[in-house]
């Protein structure tokens, strides 16, 4: 999988699927198999068009390279969710980084959200500072903003002082998401709460996809016949590959439901949308 050029939510998923269509274009029609435990649901032509406008905007395909929705989008979500609780930091010198490193040294803490208990793995806070990582604080807010039955799927977050070592041939690896597990590696760039909010969804929604592809070719194929149905593509990011266009759209997905620019959303990404709720019904 291509790594994801900064800024954004970049990422890297360390166990990959085989490449659908390889060496064809995006929008390029395929044939259209029915989603799996479905009903048979297929891909049908847009016949709505939708232009995004006011606070709806950030559903356009963004200038930058992936989704960013905006704060406001995070604090509604994170108003379903409940305070979290953070246990106390205690050593864990054994750990070992992604580097095989025991150092700099790590911390363990547990952050509870709605009675979820999600294992953390961090270095000291002057670290996470320098290394441009989010606080304790702002990751348990990035958690709280991604919804339970979603969240639910993510049960370790690690919080990595030192760069992936997947190889990527350019671009920087800011994140990585498999097995229950996400990682958030150091950048040069200087990081928010919405940075840190975006990119934490993105990485929940590859351990949530696997509920639903377990890693199956043909699972894959229909996402993927499904996106390019859609008159609208994500983000440039997204088009790298199925995976990764699930996790830009669920961004839009879950920002936008229940809000007044869910109805411009489901015109312009209608495919998406009805398999996205197909899922969520199983």
């Amino acid at each position: 999988m291509a790594p994801r050029r900064f800024p954004g939510p970049i990422c890297q998923v360390k166990d990959w699927y085989e490449p659908v269509d390889e060496g064809t274009l995006p929008r390029v029609a395929t044939a259209n198999p029915g989603v799996v435990g479905s009903s048979g649901l297929n891909p049908e032509k847009p016949t709505e068009k939708a232009v995004p406008r006011g606070e709806c905007t950030y559903l356009l395909p963004p200038r930058t390279y992936t989704v960013r929705a905006p704060l406001t989008t995070f604090e509604r979500l994170r108003k379903f969710s409940s305070a979290a609780k953070i246990s106390d930091a205690k050593s864990e010198d054994s750990y070992k980084w992604g580097n095989g490193a025991s150092t700099p040294p790590a911390l363990k803490q547990e952050i509870e959200i709605d009675g979820q208990k999600i294992t953390l793995y961090r270095p000291a806070d002057n670290e996470l500072k320098a290394k441009n990582l989010p606080t304790v604080q702002q990751l348990a807010e990035a958690l709280r903003a991604v919804p339970k039955s979603q969240r639910a799927d993510t049960n370790t977050v690690i919080l990595s002082p030192v760069p992936s070592t997947q190889p990527v041939k350019d671009g920087v690896i800011a994140g990585e998401g498999d097995g229950g597990s996400i990682w958030l590696y150091p950048l040069k760039e200087s990081q928010s709460q919405v940075d840190f909010d975006n990119r934490v969804m993105h990485e929940c929604g590859h351990n949530y996809q696997q509920t639903f592809w377990h890693h199956l070719p043909e699972e894959i194929k229909v996402w993927k016949s499904f996106e390019i149905t859609d008159s609208w593509y994500v983000s440039r990011y997204a088009l790298d590959n199925p995976g990764d266009d699930f996790c830009e759209f669920l961004i839009l997905y879950n920002t936008a439901k229940g809000t007044p620019c869910e109805e411009t959303a489901r015109k312009m990404y209608p495919n998406r949308w009805r398999l996205m709720q197909a899922y969520q019904a199983r």
